[in-house]
């Protein structure tokens, strides 16, 4: 598997939709999906079902009999609608005129006020989902210095802040450029931020960004489309992690956009080039860590504190990169935009604008003189190229990263 982390901001697109008819013809070829629906999810009715131009299904539920409020953790839980504080580095917009633009997702039809989307994915679908996360982040916390997971199968492209004994991390964000890809079944392909805290075998992290995690995976989605992913596990990806809505525990707070949601439109090599910004951060008020999207500052929702107890105050390593899962056959997928790093930010994919947060939810830029891991475990499939703290206020810190993958050799 190849890991990587990145952050990326995207606009909208305008998409059709229409709202499913409750005639008999289509109760008859919906209603298995419906009733594994809810035998997943009893307690979560559905309130109104979208279907989209791309062929995606959502349901809408309330957002207060939302699925992950049955986490045994959360049972006394209350929604929190919006963030307690922001980083004030959210209320500013870059208006630069730039080559790259916001991305955006496929879809511009609203859940009622009140509801949360929520992908409607096939039984065999959500235990592929399971199954190919489960890899893609096993034992991600109990890594050796030179890897982000034990996984063998797993390759990873990233960067990482050095943890000190006493310096913590509030939140992570970058943007990132978007890519689809070609993967064939069981691969998956993914551009990530990353925060953990917490001893080898009980580690908190908290996962987000773009894939089959973005999410370009057709084992888990049915296709190959980037889509907005988020991942939390309390061990290190050892025996637990959830993946998306496919387990409970991730809050929704927005009616339009939800992990799982294709983003649109995506990079061409050479061409026009998409990108979305990626934020994490801790609420200091609540301790919720908070999920935020695109450059318009989408609030998608929230890990609440419960879930992760060894992010409580803070978390001690933050990281950005990308992640890709060799299928079943042993070839590697592609990572980031298919090419590698070459100097030409328009041709491979790349992180820009990487900050960490510190106390205060200030942004801050690794300085150049900061020691920063840069892991590159496959150097024949995926490459990485740092460029660090540059003078462009657009750039900031960057790096670019990816490749094609291929098979045991690759180049």
């Amino acid at each position: 598997m190849i890991t990587a982390l990145f952050i990326l901001s995207f606009c909208l697109r305008s998409y059709g939709y229409t709202t499913l008819q409750t005639a008999n013809n289509q109760r008859g070829k919906d209603s298995e999906i419906q009733s594994q629906l809810q035998n997943l999810y009893p307690r979560s009715p559905i309130i109104k079902t979208i279907q989209i131009d791309n062929g995606d299904i959502i349901d809408c539920v309330d957002i207060n009999r939302q699925p992950s409020l049955d986490h045994p953790l959360l049972k006394n839980h209350k929604v929190q609608r919006i963030p307690s504080v922001f980083p004030s580095e959210m209320m500013k917009r870059n208006h630069m005129k730039t080559e790259s633009e916001s991305a955006g997702f496929s879809r511009t039809a609203y859940c009622p006020y009140g509801t949360v989307p929520i992908y409607r994915t096939k039984k065999d679908l959500v235990e592929k989902a399971k199954n190919v996360s489960s890899q893609t982040f096993r034992n991600v916390g109990r890594r050796s210095p030179n890897t982000l997971s034990t996984n063998p199968d797993d390759h990873q492209v990233f960067l990482r802040k050095n943890k000190t004994k006493t310096f913590r991390y509030y939140g992570a964000v970058a943007s990132i450029s978007v890519y689809d890809l070609n993967l064939k079944q069981d691969q998956s392909s993914s551009a990530n931020i990353w925060v953990e805290s917490g001893p080898p075998d009980l580690v908190s992290v908290l996962i987000a960004g773009l894939m089959v995690m973005l999410a370009v995976s057709p084992s888990i989605n049915g296709d190959s489309a980037a889509r907005l992913f988020v991942y939390w596990s309390v061990d290190g990806g050892q025996k637990t992690g959830c993946y998306n809505l496919h387990c409970k525990g991730f809050i929704q707070v927005n009616p339009r956009i939800a992990p799982g949601s294709r983003i649109w439109p995506v990079s061409t090599i050479g061409g026009q080039t998409y990108e979305m910004k990626i934020l994490i951060y801790r609420d200091p008020m609540t301790g919720n860590w908070w999920f935020v999207a695109r450059e318009q500052n989408d609030m998608i929702g929230y890990w609440p504190k419960e879930l992760v107890p060894y992010l409580g105050k803070a978390a001690t390593d933050v990281a950005w990169g990308g992640i890709a899962l060799a299928g079943n056959d042993g070839n590697r997928p592609p990572m980031g935009s298919g090419e590698y790093p070459d100097g030409f930010y328009d041709r491979a994919a790349y992180f820009r604008d990487i900050c960490y947060l510190k106390k205060g939810l200030k942004q801050v830029s690794p300085a150049n003189e900061y020691v920063v891991d840069e892991i590159v475990d496959l150097s024949k499939c995926y490459g990485l190229q740092n460029d660090k703290l540059t003078r462009s206020d657009f750039w900031g810190y960057r790096f670019a990263f990816g490749g094609p993958g291929g098979g045991s050799r690759c180049r």
